[in-house]
């Protein structure tokens, strides 16, 4: 018995679309298993309410079979994803799943996994189909570890770059900073000093001075070499030189006092010093040196020996005090007169030395006299001895010291000489005269 024409002909359509299905199947998964990117085709696993709580394998192609390191093809069916894959619960990848299988919103975007197996970057597309979802993959790792690697890269040439800039600013900073010192040095060493010259390693006179020449009246010519030795005084040529020799051979810093010839033909004391300047090998390059007229620095400092020694000298109290009457110094003489100890000087009030019967007249006439006008105060009162309280009638100078440039008080200055001789023979001849008119008024 035969079929009906049309049963047939339905039988042969269904066949040829059979075949066609099977074709196009074997189509696919000749395409699955030869894609570079990983497939696999999951089926969700539901809870009672119905929510998606895991996937559950149905296949997948080698490249994700090595991915995954699970079984290939259909052998892996069965396998649910976050039993697989623990560490996936609960991480935004999971996220994206459940969402694609409970919305059947497609998914695509590059994300990290870290765990389990897992430290890579993946491109996935996450689709559903029907009531399954199917992933398509590929692990980009590589490309983003590259690109990690050139944005360090880049990262650190910045860096470099404004690490090199830093650098170069630094240095501009440096180069300022010593350009400014060398101003300072020069502005320095034009305001305190007269000369300034340069020598070779070996302390010969090569380059011009003009401050030297300006001052000695020396040539070019007389200076260089050790021409400049003709313009010290001939009897302290000879330790100049000798001086200058043994600092150039033991290369140490050279300095010495000489009387150096002005141009006026007049002879001033000058300091000289010299230090030798080094080469990156240590080797001396060159020397560097100055000399200083100080004659009357000299003068003034002798004219202040000479005085000090003179108030050392004096039997008279001599002191000096701060603003506020604190003793800085008071002579030998003087702290012998009060029985000061050299110790107690620096803590003494100027005032405590002064007898109690008499501090009220220093508090309102000597001060006022002293700190205002006329600026001192001359008379007679009496010192108090520190350790046996006796009365010590002094004439008393004191006043108002100032300083020479701004007229500013400085401190006090006190003189006193001892009166005690005086005021016994002023008494006893008080004395003597009462007893004359006694004398007389009984005759």
């Amino acid at each position: 018995m035969t079929d009906p024409p049309s049963l047939a002909a339905a039988r042969a359509r269904i066949a040829a679309l059979e075949a066609r299905l099977a074709e196009e199947s074997e189509l696919l998964r000749a395409s699955q298993e030869t894609s570079p990117h990983g497939f696999s085709y999951h089926r969700p696993v539901r809870d009672a309410a119905g929510a998606v709580v895991d996937l559950e394998y149905r296949y997948q192609n080698a490249v994700a079979a090595r991915i995954n390191r699970l079984p290939v093809g259909h052998e892996v069916a069965g396998v649910q994803m976050l039993v697989a894959f623990p560490s996936l619960r609960g991480s935004s990848l999971w996220e994206h799943y459940r969402r694609v299988a409970e919305t059947g919103e497609p998914w695509r975007g590059e994300i990290p996994y870290k765990g389990d197996h897992f430290d890579d970057w993946f491109r996935i597309t996450a689709t559903r189909l029907g009531d399954a979802v199917a992933l398509t993959f590929e692990a980009v790792t590589d490309r983003h570890r590259a690109e990690a690697a050139r944005a360090e890269l880049l990262s650190r040439e910045s860096l470099a770059r404004a690490e090199a800039e830093a650098a170069r600013e630094h240095m501009r900073v440096l180069l300022r900073q010593v350009r400014q010192q060398e101003e300072r040095y020069r502005s320095l060493i034009q305001a305190t000093t007269q000369m300034v010259w340069t020598t070779t390693a070996d302390g010969r006179v090569e380059a011009d001075s003009e401050s030297w020449r300006e001052f000695t009246g020396q040539t070019l010519e007389q200076f260089q070499g050790r021409g400049w030795a003709d313009a010290v005084h001939p009897e302290d040529r000879a330790r100049a030189e000798a001086v200058w020799r043994a600092a150039v051979e033991g290369r140490r810093p050279y300095a010495v006092e000489y009387r150096l010839r002005r141009r006026d033909g007049a002879y001033r004391l000058t300091v000289a010093r010299a230090v030798p300047l080094l080469g990156e090998d240590g080797a001396v390059r060159e020397w560097v040196g100055t000399n200083t007229d100080v004659t009357e620095q000299r003068r003034d400092e002798l004219d202040r020996a000479r005085l000090a020694r003179l108030v050392e000298e004096s039997t008279d109290f001599v002191g000096l005090a701060d603003r506020e009457g604190r003793a800085i110094y008071i002579n030998e003489a003087g702290a012998r007169l009060v029985g000061l100890t050299a110790a107690a000087v620096p803590h003494q009030r100027i005032v405590d030395l002064v007898h109690e019967a008499d501090r009220s007249l220093v508090e309102n006439t000597v001060l006022p006299a002293v700190f205002g006008a006329p600026g001192r105060w001359t008379g007679e009162l009496r010192f108090r001895h520190q350790a046996s309280g006796e009365p010590i009638w002094v004439s008393w100078s004191v006043f108002l010291v100032r300083d020479p440039s701004s007229d500013a008080a400085l401190g006090i200055g006190t003189i006193a000489r001892d009166r005690r001789a005086q005021k016994a023979a002023e008494a006893e001849r008080e004395e003597r005269k009462a007893i004359l008119d006694l004398l007389i008024a009984q005759s």
